[in-house]
């Protein structure tokens, strides 16, 4: 809410018009003061001259100030502030403020306050929302200018619930987390540490040997690679024995031992 303010200051009015009574001539016809001879040229100027200074000294009076205006940007629409908690009161203004009063009101239960009855105009303000206040009712913050108490902005409607302080809660929720992701990091190095001393010492990586030159040649590469080695000179190797042959008693010819006829002639032996 902004406002203008006048003032008036009739002071060259009264001096004009005391002025233009102490010039009148007196009933004698000779006029007061030790300007006989020039009074009546000097008196009208003077008069003329004290009353237009005062005419722009009474407009310059009333003239207004420059325009200021408030406005309250948190608490906001749908906020809702508990008890024992801290929040930052925040707003804007434009003009020249030195100092700003904060109240809040309650809109149904009637009860208001004083937040702080002067404070610089930084543009926020902090506040503890004490537990002696209605809960489950709407409020509203007014922040006033404390050098026009005409001046002045009210938030948006906010509702206040009973609660506790969480901050407290918050800093044990995050040193818990992180106790907790510390106590992971050591079991999972723990964990890796046995399954290493489980597995024994690491052989080293003993590098390929080479393919032969002549593994292009498929016959000698699997003779080198793939053939059976040769057996020793000594070792006891089995005797050929021919096979035994008689001939046929008919035609002569040679035939087979177990043969009874003869394949030539046909004859029995």
């Amino acid at each position: 809410m902004s406002a203008f303010t006048s003032e008036k200051r009739p002071v060259m009015i009264i001096m004009a018009v005391t002025a233009t009574a102490t010039l009148k001539e007196t009933p004698g016809g000779s006029p007061p003061g030790i300007f006989l001879k020039t009074s009546r040229m000097i008196a009208p100027l003077t008069v003329f001259w004290l009353v237009a200074i005062g005419t722009l000294s009474g407009f310059a009076a009333i003239a207004p100030r420059a325009a200021a205006s408030i406005t309250v940007s948190s608490p906001g629409i749908a906020d809702i502030w508990f008890t024992g908690n801290t929040y930052t009161i925040m707003w804007t203004n434009t003009g020249t403020i030195a100092n700003v009063k904060i109240s809040y009101d309650c809109l149904i239960c009637s009860t208001d306050g004083v937040i702080v009855a002067s404070t610089p105009n930084t543009g926020s303000y902090s506040w503890n929302l004490p537990s002696s206040l209605r809960t489950d009712q709407y409020y509203t913050v007014r922040v006033t200018d404390v050098s026009d108490l005409n001046m002045y902005e009210d938030s948006i409607p906010f509702l206040v619930r009973a609660g506790t302080n969480m901050t407290p809660l918050i800093i044990g929720v995050v040193v818990g987390i992180v106790i907790l992701v510390i106590v992971i990091a050591v079991v999972a190095i723990m964990m890796s540490k046995r399954k290493k001393a489980a597995k024994g010492p690491q052989q080293a990586n003993v590098p390929m040997a080479p393919p032969p030159t002549n593994w292009q040649q498929p016959q000698q590469y699997w003779q080198q690679t793939q053939a059976p080695a040769p057996m020793p000179l000594n070792s006891a190797q089995p005797q050929y024995q021919a096979p035994a042959t008689r001939f046929c008693r008919n035609c002569g010819k040679a035939i087979p031992t177990e043969s009874v006829f003869c394949p030539f002639c046909g004859g029995r032996n």
